[in-house]
């Protein structure tokens, strides 16, 4: 960029209003009159020129006029100490971009600088420093890898400056790309993305740390990267966090890693009950680190899964005959739809998910009612094996005739009594969300056979697995 009005005190009043290093904008020359400036223009070809629009020699008009007859591309801000519609008129006739009034307001020098890339960006070839940016029109990258670029703002910049970072930073990465021969900038769906030539995920990692380490050195922002291509790729950008190795490589979920995502949920579930928080802590970084792929991408998609967490653990306190915490389920998602960064929404969702050890610790106070459950814990995730007084005793250490005694003592009814009630209570739920059969339910869920499974449950509900299951589908429908 070019500086150039008649009272050097303004020149310096400007840079200092700005810190356009930081901006990516480069001062190339300043100048107290129009000649001297229009021949910057020539000379440096500069991308963006602040011009006093009333210098000696050559006014502000004139220099924007001969910058249109000679098809140069520098986009022109006029800077004026008196508001004449003749100026103004023929500053739009002949194309600037922003007039301005002495003195020079910070935040609308910001909104001129941000309205260059605004107009450059509706340009047929989009416009950037030094180079022009390649416009992609297919909806996928013709080949290599595109790589979409999130920054880790390190100030209090307001959003203008931001943008105008950003715009910047882009524009710096693309020129590196071209001129190592690296790849290119491109723009998919109006959103600047960077496509390495290589596939190869070794050769994009150092690339992409090359970038970062730029980026570091002349804006002072550290970077994530998302690489690959798939549907909503963007979207994966808010589950980049800043680390050693920002770098998101897109692929698809397996099977594999959707068990074990539903696999450290119930295990996160049974830590709580355990009250082991660092085991909780552990398994809750797993668990997040998967959600990405698990989510798509899809920010909803993820808070939804971490509240689902909560709402089973509110389950699990209520199966067991625990005081839960009662939580607000619409207030949790909201929750996470406010929060600005990933860090932030699991920070969230762990918080609440550890609440529930502080709720237990605060309930089950004394060795025998952590025994007693400890015990109910345990049918609670094995009621559909061959359990015994004898396996629950050992579980708790205990001799197996006091465990009898101990366990009608706490629970109120005898141990068969609470396991058979345990297994109904699933029965039931099998028997109204699916069209399995009463034998095939027996077996899911303990009993020896369809027979004891019949008995049993008429014994408690006065009516056969069928014929509750028949009531209840009729209720439904009518």
């Amino acid at each position: 960029m070019i500086l150039a009005d008649d009272e050097p005190m303004i020149i310096r009043g400007i840079q200092k209003l700005l810190d356009f290093g930081q901006l990516g904008i480069e001062i190339v020359g300043e100048y107290t009159d129009g000649k001297s400036a229009m021949k910057g223009i020539l000379e440096q070809k500069p991308d963006l020129a602040l011009l006093d629009i009333s210098m000696p020699e050559m006014t502000g008009v004139e220099i924007l006029k001969t910058c249109r007859d000679m098809g140069l591309d520098t986009k022109v801000i006029f800077i004026s100490g008196f508001q004449e519609f003749e100026y103004a008129r023929a500053a739009v006739q002949y194309g600037a971009v922003e007039y301005l009034l002495k003195p020079v307001i910070r935040e609308e020098l910001l909104r001129a600088l941000e309205k260059c890339i605004h107009t450059a960006r509706g340009q047929e070839e989009a416009y950037l420093p030094t180079q022009r940016r390649k416009t992609e029109t297919a909806a996928k990258p013709a080949e290599g890898t595109p790589v979409y670029v999130k920054i880790f703002w390190q100030g209090e910049e307001n959003e203008q400056t931001r943008r105008l970072i950003e715009f910047s930073l882009q524009s710096a990465l693309g020129e590196y790309l071209s001129e190592q021969g690296l790849g290119e900038l491109v723009y998919l769906r109006k959103q600047a993305v960077l496509r390495l030539n290589t596939t190869d995920r070794e050769e994009c990692r150092k690339i992409l740390k090359n970038l970062e380490a730029l980026a570091i050195e002349r804006y002072h922002q550290r970077l994530g990267f998302v690489a690959g291509n798939t549907e909503n790729a963007q979207g994966y950008l808010f589950f980049v966090e800043p680390s050693e190795d920002s770098i998101y490589f897109l692929q698809e979920e397996s099977e594999e890693e959707w068990k074990r995502f539903m696999q450290l949920r119930e295990r996160m579930i049974d830590s709580v009950i355990a009250q082991n928080e660092p085991m909780l802590k552990k398994q809750y970084e797993q668990y997040t680190a998967l959600l990405a792929r698990v989510a798509r991408g899809k920010k909803e998609d993820a808070y939804f899964y971490l509240c689902t967490l909560i709402r089973m653990l509110e389950e699990k306190f209520h199966n067991l005959g625990l005081p839960g915490r009662n939580p607000d389920m619409r207030g949790l998602l909201e929750k996470g739809r406010a929060c600005a960064t990933y860090c932030e929404m699991k920070q969230v969702y762990y918080e609440m998910a550890a609440g529930y050890i502080h709720q237990l610790q605060s309930t089950v106070v004394g060795v025998e009612n952590q025994d007693f459950l400890k015990a109910k814990a345990y049918i609670e995730n094995h009621y559909d094996e061959n359990l015994t007084l004898q396996v629950l005793a050992d579980v708790v250490h205990m001799n197996q005739y006091y465990f009898s005694s101990f366990f009608k003592k706490n629970a109120g009814e005898n141990f068969k009594e609470y396991l058979n009630r345990v297994r109904l209570q699933h029965s039931m739920a099998l028997l109204l969300k699916t069209d399995m059969k009463a034998y095939e339910i027996a077996a899911r869920v303990g009993f020896k056979d369809a027979r004891n499974f019949a008995e049993i449950f008429q014994r408690y509900y006065h009516e056969t697995p069928n014929e509750f299951r028949k009531r209840r589908r009729d209720a439904e429908k009518s």
